[in-house]
C-alpha cells in the first residue's frame, strides 16, 4: 500500500531538521527533537526516513541538486564566465537573504565528514565546472593554469563561506549589501585570471 504523504508535515520536518542541524550540529539534532519541533510523532518521520542520517542526507542531496540545477541553467544561458559568476554569486546572496537557514545548513554539512555528496552529483558538478572552466579559458577570462577545483572553491565555496561569516557576525558585521555582493563577485573573477 502506498504511503500517504502530508506535504505540510514533510515541510515542517525538513525545516525542523535544517534549523536544528544549523543550531546544534548533526550530533545535537536528535530524531525526537526534530519530530517535536515539527509537531509530528517520531513514527511519522520514520515512515519516510530510516534514520536521522537518511533524512539529513536527503535534505543535503535536495539542496545540492538545486544549486547544480542553477549552475546548469547559467551555463546554458550565459556566454561568459564573468556573467555566470556574477549571477551565481547573486543567487547565493539572495539565498542568504530569503533562506538563511538553507545557506547555513549547506555550510554546516560542507564541513561535516559524515556527509558527502553522491557520486552522481559529484560527476555532474565536475562536468559543469569543467564547462565553465573551458568557457572562461576560451574567452581569456580564466588563466590557463586554473583547475576545475580552484573554480569550484572560488565561485561556489567562497560566497557561501563569506555569507556564513557575515551571518555569524564573525567580524562584527551581520549584514551585507550590493557593494559586498559586487566585491565578492570581483574577487572570485579576479582570483581566476
Amino acid at each position: 500500500m502506498a504511503r500517504l504523504i502530508d506535504e505540510t508535515k514533510m515541510e515542517r520536518i525538513n525545516n525542523a531538521a535544517v534549523e536544528l542541524i544549523v543550531e546544534k550540529g548533526y550530533g545535537g539534532a536528535s530524531i525526537s527533537a526534530i519530530a517535536r519541533k515539527a509537531g509530528v510523532a517520531e513514527g511519522y518521520l520514520y515512515r519516510f526516513h530510516a534514520s536521522k542520517w537518511a533524512l539529513v542526507n536527503h535534505l543535503l542531496h535536495s539542496k545540492i541538486n538545486s544549486l547544480t540545477g542553477s549552475i546548469e541553467i547559467l551555463v546554458k544561458s550565459y556566454k561568459t564566465f564573468s556573467e555566470i559568476c556574477a549571477v551565481f554569486v547573486g543567487q547565493v546572496f539572495s539565498m542568504a537573504k530569503s533562506q538563511p537557514q538553507d545557506l547555513k545548513f549547506l555550510y554546516v554539512l560542507m564541513h561535516d565528514y559524515n556527509f558527502l555528496i553522491s557520486e552522481e552529483q559529484r560527476r555532474e558538478i565536475k562536468d559543469l565546472i569543467g564547462r565553465v572552466n573551458q568557457m572562461g579559458k576560451e574567452s581569456g577570462e580564466i588563466n590557463e593554469m586554473v583547475t576545475d577545483e580552484e573554480i569550484y572553491q572560488m565561485v561556489i565555496t567562497y560566497p557561501i563561506v563569506f555569507l556564513n561569516m557575515r551571518l555569524k557576525g564573525f567580524f562584527g558585521n551581520h549584514s551585507w549589501d550590493e557593494q559586498d555582493q559586487d566585491r565578492v563577485t570581483r574577487f572570485c573573477i579576479n582570483a581566476l585570471k
